[in-house]
């Protein structure tokens, strides 16, 4: 478990104590929110992203990761916003990958599973777009958007 899921839990625990009473969902997202919120001041974004990459590997976290995204753009240091964004397109990509072939051969189930996986990773790709253009990499735009053609076309990565 990551730091950052420990921190959610202890900070979850510490709220329902203070209520007196489990936590609605609304009130979880808030505790979370505010955590989120004090990493991000704190500059905690390795552990961030390590939760991210962690948690939201295949799918899902497109808030968490806009939110972090925005601050990494703002950081001036695209290898966080690399790390991040990379690291969660190649899980998604390796994903679809896998249920390539046999979505190939007309398997429903396989045919809604890679669509899926390669919309994820295609919006983990569009946000890292997003951080480059916010840090005015045009080279990293560039590859983004070389990587996203890549992928539209159903061409396996060459690296």
């Amino acid at each position: 478990m990551s730091a950052y899921s420990n921190a959610i839990d202890k900070a979850c625990d510490k709220r329902t104590l203070e209520l007196g009473r489990d936590l609605n969902s609304d009130e979880v997202q808030e505790v979370e929110d505010k955590l989120l919120q004090s990493w991000i001041g704190a500059s905690r974004f390795i552990e961030l992203i390590e939760y991210a990459k962690d948690e939201f590997e295949l799918q899902d976290g497109e808030a968490f990761c806009a939110s972090l995204g925005n601050a990494l753009g703002k950081t001036e240091n695209s290898n966080l916003a690399q790390q991040l964004f990379e690291g969660l397109a190649h899980a998604r990509e390796a994903a679809f990958w896998r249920v390539w072939p046999k979505a190939q051969l007309g398997q429903i189930g396989a045919m809604k599973e890679a669509s899926v996986h390669l919309a994820n990773a295609m919006k983990a790709l569009s946000e890292l777009y997003r951080c480059y253009a916010a840090l005015k990499n045009e080279a990293g735009k560039r590859l983004v958007q070389a990587a996203m053609l890549r992928l539209q076309e159903r061409k396996r990565s060459e690296a």
